[in-house]
């Protein structure tokens, strides 16, 4: 016996790696707002122009979240790309216009933005974010060999305290 989902509780997102490299993703999402699911992405906002928008948003996009790791040096530095922070600013730009979105910006914490926090948010909201989510650098990939990407343990506590001091 198959257990009823209903799909208006149901969010299907495409994330992993960067979702927009997919010349299919409209087709996917289009696929899955037919069957009668809301869809959403995780992105780096690199692609993400006003027409790659405007075609997501053709096929049913509900929900982004778009990944910005700090200000321009950090967040290079951590996307080892030197348009990263321009051009995932922009993408939250075009976001946040849209009113018809659920969106929030996702930043990963490192030590280095510790003292930033603050300052980050207040950009963020001068911006017209309204939602930010906070995580923290799981020790893989270069993290695992970058020890400038992880938190001290009283950075961590800092980050904690930041975000429950937030709420």
């Amino acid at each position: 016996i198959t257990p009823h989902v209903d799909p208006a509780e149901v969010l299907l997102i495409f994330s992993g790696g960067e979702v927009l490299v997919r010349e299919d993703l409209e087709r996917a999402g289009a696929e899955v707002t037919r069957r009668g699911y809301a869809w959403g992405m995780v992105t780096n906002g690199m692609a993400l122009t006003e027409r790659r928008l405007d075609s997501l948003l053709d096929a049913g996009l509900r929900t982004v979240s778009v990944s910005l790791d700090g200000f321009e040096r950090e967040h290079n530095y951590i996307r080892g790309n030197p348009l990263s922070y321009e051009r995932a600013l922009e993408a939250i730009r075009r976001i946040v216009r849209q009113p018809e979105l659920t969106y929030d910006v996702v930043t990963c914490v490192t030590g280095a933005m510790i003292p930033h926090l603050e300052a980050f948010r207040d950009m963020l909201i001068a911006e017209g974010v309204a939602h930010w989510r906070l995580f923290s650098i799981f020790p893989m990939g270069r993290a695992r060999d970058d020890r400038t990407l992880r938190m001290t343990d009283e950075q961590f506590r800092t980050c904690l305290l930041y975000t429950s001091d937030a709420a």
